[in-house]
């Protein structure tokens, strides 16, 4: 609880995600939706590999495009206390 609470003290907030299986992208989306919610300030959010970019597009019927999915719920962050 005392690390939630100094969160708001430093200048700013950086956090390396890794999506590199699908096991964790749950628990690091909530984790990144729950720092602004610590008031972590100047949030930086550096993602290295995106696991699912090479599946942009439909090339068959049922075939589901999962990297636009997955980039709007890392848009649905909400904004920390300075933007």
């Amino acid at each position: 609880k005392d690390d939630v609470l100094r969160l708001e003290s430093f200048y700013g907030t950086c956090i390396i995600l890794s999506f590199h299986c699908p096991a964790v992208i749950f628990e690091q989306l909530c984790l990144l939706y729950a720092l602004p919610r610590m008031r972590a300030r100047n949030l930086r959010i550096i993602l290295p590999w995106f696991s699912t970019g090479t599946m942009e597009r439909v090339e068959q019927i049922g075939q589901i495009a999962t990297a636009a999915s997955l980039a709007k719920m890392l848009s649905a962050t909400p904004c920390s206390p300075t933007g």
